[in-house]
């Protein structure tokens, strides 16, 4: 009754119905995926089963505020610059294309011989009006093409294996994808023999759909087939950093994986929040040169034009 939202409203109605009807908590919250996400709607279900359901509750939440946190910061880190920086590419087109014309034109007519630099800025001119179609094409298509791959499933998982190789931003999404596999990993870990879906479900929640193939192809399928370690499992896929092997074997051998898990997530999550907040303070510098180099280019032309004499 507190939410004001009227759909969550019905869902909770639903929900409380469904358990008083004696529903199993998986197909209670299942069939809510699309309003609580995979990953919550499946820690929901475990919670209602579980034995320390303030745990379950308390780890869904610290996942959900890590990802709408992590979302929030990942927009203004790169949409800001992107439409900042889009903004001063259209302004200096429209200086280029249809401001600057216009005066070096009346030179033009009065059989002014024009500088290097203004001669040249009048001939882009030219080019782009000439040109702009296709040059907008040729922009647009291949970033529509990239979008349109990148939402199929072999694109996604084309994206998310390089994007964690990028240096600096994908330094910071791997380890934010492990600090989510951990933290799950976490929650959900008894120290049994009935692990196997811990991991899977830790994998799912991760957000990069390279590691979770990886974890459930290459780790899963070692431990099930081949009866294998899970930490000599993990280092088979690959995708795990030497500080995340390093804690969870260190947690296996002390028997303490759990909190040896809790901790390297605490750890990424400190690490990723402070390295977030220094990829937008570097991005946010080059967009500030970006913007300063573009002004200097539009003064030194201008200047040039005004110092233009008669022959």
């Amino acid at each position: 009754e507190d939410t004001a939202n009227k759909r969550m409203k019905e869902v909770i109605k639903t929900i409380q119905k469904d358990l008083k009807d004696g529903k199993e908590g998986s197909e209670v919250y299942g069939k809510h995926e699309d309003v609580f996400g995979k990953f919550a709607a499946y820690m929901l279900s475990v919670a209602s089963t579980s034995g320390n359901m303030a745990l379950v509750f308390e780890s869904t939440a610290k996942f959900l505020e890590r990802d709408a946190e992590f979302k929030k910061n990942l927009k203004r880190s790169l949409m800001m610059p992107a439409v900042t920086v889009l903004a001063v590419i259209g302004v200096v087109l429209f200086y280029v294309g249809y401001i600057f014309p216009a005066t070096a034109e009346l030179f033009v007519d009065m059989g002014i011989t024009l500088p290097p630099m203004t001669a040249a800025t009048l001939q882009l001119s030219y080019w782009l009006e000439a040109n702009w179609l296709i040059l907008l094409l040729s922009i647009i298509s291949p970033i529509a093409g990239l979008i349109y791959y990148f939402k199929t499933p072999k694109g996604k998982l084309f994206l998310d294996k390089y994007i964690i190789k990028i240096p600096v931003i994908g330094d910071l999404l791997h380890k934010t994808s492990i600090e989510i596999f951990s933290r799950v990993f976490y929650t959900l870990y008894s120290g049994s023999g009935q692990n196997i879906e811990v991991i899977k479900v830790a994998s799912e929640a991760c957000r990069n759909s390279y590691m979770e193939k990886r974890i459930k192809e290459v780790a899963i399928k070692k431990m099930l087939k081949d009866g294998a370690g899970l930490i000599e499992s993990m280092e088979e896929t690959g995708v795990f950093t030497r500080t995340a092997i390093s804690r969870f074997r260190l947690g296996a051998e002390s028997g303490s994986l759990r909190e040896n898990a809790k901790q390297l997530a605490e750890y990424y999550e400190v690490q990723t929040t402070y390295r977030m907040q220094s990829v937008i303070d570097t991005i946010s510098l080059f967009v500030n040169l970006f913007i300063m180099i573009a002004l200097i280019g539009i003064t030194v032309v201008s200047s040039e034009s005004a110092v233009i004499k008669p022959n």
